[in-house]
């Protein structure tokens, strides 16, 4: 990913966000699976967008009235579920090739996984950190219970 791919996202993010602020209903349940952590993506790219644009989220994110569901999943175990996807992506290389795609893939969630944290640690609105190193179903169900208990805070 370039910053100008990164700061693309962010503005794809803001736009949408925007577009249901502008609607003037507070009826509305906005669910996005990175929105805000789009800035520790970047960082793992080597691009920091975080303090350029964390309080423009933060702002947003609070007239939202969001509540963060944060799925707690350490990188290795991380990499272990998402290898097998990453091999068959690049089925068509050759060993030594795929083995250092791989090791970027890997080190990228081991860079990913603090930048995460770190961006969870500064948002002050409701949220929750679930454990999901639990069976991939126990999650799932956490999830929902924590979606529920949310939804009845903002």
């Amino acid at each position: 990913m370039t910053d100008l791919d990164e700061i693309e996202v962010v503005h794809h993010d803001m736009t949408r966000m925007f577009t249901i602020l502008g609607k003037g209903s507070r009826n509305h349940l906005y669910l996005d699976e990175t929105n805000v952590f789009t800035l520790g993506h970047a960082q793992a790219h080597g691009i920091d967008l975080v303090e350029g644009y964390f309080k423009q989220y933060y702002d947003l994110l609070v007239r939202l009235k969001t509540g963060i569901i944060f799925v707690d999943i350490p990188p290795d175990i991380s990499w272990e579920r998402r290898q097998h996807r990453y091999v068959q992506r690049h089925w068509d290389l050759k060993d030594e090739e795929r083995q250092q795609i791989l090791e970027r893939h890997k080190t990228y969630l081991e860079r990913l996984y603090p930048a995460l944290l770190a961006i969870y640690d500064r948002l002050d609105f409701p949220k929750v950190k679930i454990d999901g190193m639990l069976r991939p179903e126990d999650t799932f169900r956490a999830a929902k219970q924590m979606f529920c208990h949310l939804q009845d805070e903002v």
